[in-house]
């Protein structure tokens, strides 16, 4: 459902920027009148979808690397919830990182091509098993089969989760240095 939003703002986000483009003949136009080429209300319209995303669907993501999560989450703020003033102030980042726009275009380009070659492969999945005659369920070897791990990137780092892991690990530290102890009190 919410693939189909991203896909919906992003495809809105095309056809602006095509009817914008058939007006605008070069975009040297843009360069002369420091108009942006990314426009706030496109801007606005694809973070809104993409922090959907995020909140119903985060497994979406994985569909893209590490780097290109991050640069969607940093550039579209998908974790936090803004308004629409507030979101103009985050745009600011450009400025200390210019290609964050371009490499978030391109990873969300990425992740529309993902959702639709997973749409691809579902709906051929589901087609197959619908021919498939119903009968006893036998063990089959599926050496065509792959196996896929992928990681979804968090935004904002846990510190819950991170302090928890801390502390396990000062635990064992503890444990080990113990049982070292208890080791050498033994040899002596």
């Amino acid at each position: 459902m919410f693939a189909e939003l991203i896909r919906a703002g992003f495809q809105a986000l095309i056809d602006t920027e095509a009817t914008e483009a058939t007006e605008v003949l070069s975009v040297d136009r843009y360069e002369r009148n420091n108009e942006p080429r990314f426009t706030q209300p496109a801007y606005l319209n694809l973070h809104h979808h993409l922090r959907q995303l995020w909140r119903h669907d985060p497994g979406m993501f994985s569909l893209l690397s590490a780097p290109e999560q991050w640069d969607i989450h940093t550039f579209y703020a998908t974790e936090w919830r803004f308004s629409d003033a507030e979101l103009g102030e985050c745009q600011k980042i450009t400025v200390y990182d210019p290609s964050l726009p371009q490499r978030a275009g391109k990873a969300l380009t990425k992740l529309v091509q993902e959702m639709d070659a997973l749409d691809v492969r579902r709906e051929a999945k589901q087609a197959a098993m619908a021919t498939v005659p119903a009968g006893p369920k036998r063990k089959t070897k599926n050496v065509d089969r792959v196996i896929r791990i992928s990681g979804v990137v968090h935004p904002t780092p846990n510190t819950d989760k991170l302090a928890r892991v801390l502390l396990d690990v000062a635990r064992e530290m503890a444990r080990a240095d113990d049982r070292s102890r208890r080791d050498d009190d033994v040899a002596a």
